[in-house]
């Protein structure tokens, strides 16, 4: 439920810079030398010209951002025990690639991306969010090996594809429209809850969480304390 993104973003396809492009926070570890961010930041580095990848600061495109202005508050809330804000994705619209690399866990940014109206790239993984599933490659994204992502981005650019990208980012829009809203997870959540319910027994749900802290904002720690975590929880029942 955190970081929702309720509104399509679309920039000028002629405005657009030919480039892939990534945002990441400067401070915030990449990983080792064969995870996606690291590669896709040395490809970034490696590119002199600046031709096809970019890598953005994350911090900057908040503050620069029309809609963080637009808010009484400059920044998103951190959300305590999961990665840092996602950057608005108003920024990232200028580009005509937007590239999604997961962190430690899949990438809560991935949702924004998907509302605007440039390709997503999204580097292969085995993490998920719960809509993964529901997503289909070449579809609504293009996936990418690590090690391949400038070749996908030159790919992506040339004159021939670009019927097939615009079928991609508008099954992307209609999918983020759908079923990525606030409302839209609610529902799936509430769904999900019931059908543990039926499957484990009536307040099954309720108990699991008994323990979490109603006085104050839940943090990671407090999930991790969960008498149920460790026996159900990490073998994906919830």
């Amino acid at each position: 439920m955190s970081y929702p993104f309720e509104k399509l973003v679309d920039y000028p396809l002629d405005k657009k810079i030919p480039q892939g492009v990534m945002a990441s926070y400067m401070d915030e570890a990449v990983g080792t030398e064969s995870t996606c961010r690291s590669l896709v930041h040395r490809f970034a580095r490696a590119d002199v010209a600046g031709d096809y990848i970019k890598i953005l600061d994350s911090e900057l495109l908040t503050a620069t951002s029309k809609d963080s202005r637009d808010r009484s508050a400059a920044k998103v809330a951190h959300v305590s025990g999961i990665v840092a804000p996602p950057p608005p994705p108003d920024q990232l619209v200028r580009y005509s690639l937007v590239m999604s690399c997961d962190y430690q866990t899949a990438n809560p940014g991935l949702a924004s991306l998907l509302h605007t109206n440039s390709l997503v790239l999204k580097g292969r993984s085995s993490w998920y969010e719960y809509y993964y599933r529901a997503l289909e490659n070449g579809v609504h994204f293009v996936e990418f090996e690590p090690g391949f992502a400038e070749e996908e981005v030159k790919d992506a650019l040339k004159p021939g594809a670009q019927a097939k990208v615009r079928a991609m980012v508008e099954a992307a829009q209609r999918f983020a429209y759908k079923y990525l809203s606030q409302r839209s997870r609610a529902l799936f959540f509430e769904k999900a809850i019931s059908e543990y319910n039926k499957l484990f027994g009536p307040g099954y749900m309720k108990a699991t969480v008994a323990d979490l802290p109603a006085d104050r904002s839940i943090q990671m720690r407090d999930i991790m304390a969960l008498k149920m975590y460790p026996s159900s929880w990490r073998q994906g029942l919830a």
